[in-house]
């Protein structure tokens, strides 16, 4: 998921005074049908920027883009079937105001509000291992070389040297390359002593394929 954010036209404005508005995300344990529930609200976060009147003026759509916590907290909600709701809120720098108008909806329900879920299916599983992965003895280095998958989706290796273990993550152990090339040296490996080499393929998310290994064995 890439983004969520709620679009708002103001779509009458008859207001002069300094006032500004902030969206709350609102739990549905308040009753929000009563003014004494919007008033004691169970409020999760505010959502987005505080917008002035001014600010409304210049430009009548808003974005009141979702914060981590607040997506997080969306998710969650639709994941237990839990209806959110949100609250428009007012406020001015005077205690007492004359009355002012900023109308968020037409009467025929043509510009509504809308919540807006922008989601980027992600792969979950990794593109396929290298193949035909050798080593040779190569002017006093250790040469690997290694076939490519052919896959779209395929964005690189990751080349990892172990001298205990075959390493079993592209973290476990000392990285000698990453990239798309079907090569590489260790450079700094010494000849006489035996070690694991591991190749993981990787995508955008980025997956990482099971290694394709060799043992470099000193006897």
């Amino acid at each position: 998921m890439s983004s969520i954010y709620l679009e708002m036209d103001a779509i009458k404005i008859l207001a002069t005074q300094n006032l500004r508005f902030h969206v709350e995300l609102v739990s549905s344990h308040s009753e929000q049908k009563s003014v004494k529930g919007i008033e004691h609200r169970d409020s999760i976060e505010r959502i987005g920027y505080d917008v002035s009147v001014e600010d409304l003026k210049k430009q009548k759509s808003q974005r009141f883009v979702f914060d981590t916590y607040s997506i997080v907290e969306l998710v969650n909600a639709m994941r237990e079937n839990e209806k959110l709701f949100f609250v428009i809120l007012p406020t001015s720098e005077k205690n007492y105001a004359s009355s002012q108008l900023v109308d968020w909806t037409d009467s025929k329900n043509v510009n509504v509000p809308t919540l807006n879920i922008e989601y980027i299916k992600k792969r979950r599983d990794p593109v396929a291992q290298v193949s035909e992965l050798t080593f040779v003895k190569d002017n006093g280095m250790v040469k690997l070389s290694w076939k490519n998958p052919d896959d779209e989706a395929f964005k690189g290796v990751i080349v990892v040297k172990n001298p205990f273990h075959l390493p079993s993550s592209p973290y476990d152990g000392q990285k000698l390359y990453g990239g798309k090339d079907s090569y590489t040296y260790d450079n700094f490996g010494a000849l006489d002593e035996s070690k694991y080499y591991a190749v993981f393929t990787y995508d955008e998310v980025p997956n990482f394929s099971q290694p394709a290994s060799v043992y470099y064995r000193v006897d």
